[in-house]
């Protein structure tokens, strides 16, 4: 078990309150993260580094905050990295729930080629399917998470993406 290694999070993408992807629904998902093991937060955004650094204030030692210029530049950082997010947002419409049920998010694609596997909201429907139907990762409920636990992140951590079944889907 890896209770007491260090699991190094990332995120990759667009973030902001106002987006697909939340800052505040990030906070809580490494939140709650962070109370079941020892953590690391990368985010690699081209967003805004201060609204991000606002909201992860009193985590500010285990959060780092970049962004990358070239594909190298990323390839360095992800490979250090154990689990990829996809922590997407809660959506408040219809509109939102239909995009919802079938957005994928390149970062998921970008995650699983890189052998990352990837822990996804189970409302970014296209990226859960795809994470569960050819076991890149673990979906996730945002309301509880309650899939969540120190066994499935050491799952995980243990887990070899199939690179050849990553590059025959994307």
């Amino acid at each position: 078990l890896y209770e007491n290694r260090l699991i190094n999070f990332c995120y990759v993408g667009a973030l902001s309150n106002t987006s697909w992807h939340t800052i505040d629904e990030l906070y809580f998902l490494y939140k709650y993260l962070r109370q079941i093991c020892k953590s690391k937060l990368n985010i690699i955004t081209t967003s805004n580094h201060q609204d991000i650094k606002n909201k992860f204030l009193e985590f500010e030692n285990e959060i780092e905050i970049t962004s990358t210029k070239s594909i190298n530049e990323l390839k360095n950082i992800l490979k250090n990295v154990d689990i990829g997010l996809l922590p997407y947002r809660k959506q408040n419409t219809f509109p939102e729930n239909l995009i919802g049920e079938t957005m994928l998010g390149t970062k998921t694609v970008e995650y699983i080629c890189s052998g990352i596997p990837v822990l996804v909201n189970n409302l970014c429907g296209g990226a859960s399917e795809i994470v569960k139907n050819n076991d890149f990762g673990l979906t996730y409920n945002p309301f509880t998470y309650e899939e969540i636990t120190i066994e499935s992140i050491n799952f995980l951590v243990n887990k070899k993406i199939d690179l050849e079944k990553a590059k025959d889907l994307f």
